[in-house]
């Protein structure tokens, strides 16, 4: 969990091999993105962690160079498009057509 000046983390993600940085720079990337202010509908959840990757790509761009970060929008990419195709079919768009459905209860 993250608010805007401090980020609690459980200790299984601080790995001392350096295994789970993205990890870590996507929850840090919250406290700049998005934490301030809630999304007025489920319409709009991809705002806070669609700018969070974005930060959380350039954070790993910053550490480990621009091939790193490539690979995981690659396979970022492609967890995504998996996700998507599991998903009921009136819950794949942007605008679910599922009455009441959420992206936490899909």
């Amino acid at each position: 969990m993250e608010n805007p000046r401090l980020t609690f983390v459980t200790p299984t993600i601080l790995a001392g091999d350096r295994s789970l940085v993205s990890l870590v720079a996507h929850e840090l990337a919250h406290s700049w993105s998005g934490n301030l202010v809630s999304n007025a509908t489920w319409r709009d959840f991809w705002l806070n962690e669609g700018f969070t990757t974005y930060l959380e790509r350039r954070i790993v761009e910053s550490i480990y160079g621009r091939d790193r970060a490539d690979m995981e929008a690659v396979l970022g990419f492609a967890e995504l498009r998996d996700d998507i195709y599991r998903l009921p079919p009136g819950i794949r768009s942007f605008i679910s057509t599922s009455p009441g459905a959420t992206p936490m209860t899909a």
